[in-house]
Parts: structure tokens; sequence; C-alpha cells
């Protein structure tokens, strides 16, 4: 054999090689071809958010979402957005990586300075290393004024 016969033989096998090693790195939906299983992340909360009933306004009510991570690869908690700046504040996350079947607690407050009456905010939790996913929490309150605060039972859920 010559130069001339064996050099395209090996650029065509080098050529081939390259092509299906690069379009596996670079796809990150499809599974793990090579071991057969398949790759999932997931963070989960018990809850959708948090009620917190009736409260004053200037108040700052706090609560603590447990999310999960129900997938079979590591995760980590990119960001924790609020839905409105000056309504929501993240006061605390985990930003460690969190194994599969283990959680993480992300921690915020409804700021009530500039709210009044039926109100719901939105948290949007940032995740995932394969594939971004956006989780979704809301918090409820019903916020009264200041001076209307000892005619209402601070406990009150919200009406349905």
């Amino acid at each position: 054999m010559s130069c001339r016969t064996i050099l395209p033989r090996i650029f065509f096998v080098f050529g081939l090689i390259i092509l299906i090693v690069g379009s596996f790195c670079f796809v990150k939906d499809v599974a793990i071809v090579l071991c057969g299983c398949s790759v999932w992340e997931r963070l989960e909360c018990d809850s959708h958010g948090h009620q917190f009933g009736v409260v004053v306004q200037g108040s700052h009510p706090q609560c603590t979402f447990e999310l999960k991570n129900t997938g079979n690869i590591p995760v980590f908690i990119e960001k924790v957005i609020s839905g409105c700046s000056s309504c929501v504040e993240v006061i605390d996350f985990d930003s460690r990586e969190i194994l599969p079947g283990e959680s993480a607690r992300v921690t915020v407050a409804l700021l009530t300075n500039y709210i009044e009456g039926q109100t719901r905010k939105a948290v949007l939790i940032k995740y995932g290393n394969w594939k971004p996913a956006i989780l979704t929490l809301n918090l409820e309150a019903i916020v009264v004024p200041a001076s209307n605060s000892n005619k209402i039972g601070r406990d009150k859920p919200l009406p349905r």
C-alpha cells in the first residue's frame, strides 16, 4: 500500500471518531449512551408556595422552603430570583452541591412595606447542570394597614 491510499483512510477514521465524540459531548439532553442509563436533574418542593395568612403592612414574614433532589445526579442551585425585588427578599439558599436524595433550603421574606390587600409574589429557583430549569414558588398573604391590624386576627387563613 502506498501513502496515497493509507492517508485518506487514516484521515477518514480520525474524522469519524472526532464527529462521534464531538456530537456526544455537545448534546446535553441525551442519555449517557455508553452505559445505557438515563441522567436527569430535578428539584422538587412539597408545596408550591407558602400562605402567610393575614399580615400587618410593614412586617417582613419569612418562610423556608425545603427542596429535594429527586433526580439521579447532583444539582446546584444557580440563583434564586424574586419576582418583585421590592416585595420579596432572598435571605439565604444552599449553594452547595445537592446529591440525589438530599435536600437544600431556600429562605425568603415577604416585604410588605408597599403592599396592601391580597397579594401573590413569585420566587424563581434556577438550577441545573445538564439542562437548566426553573422551579417557581409563590408567596401569598393578605396585607392590612397597621391601623387595622388590631381588628383582624393575624393567623386567619387566606380565603379560597
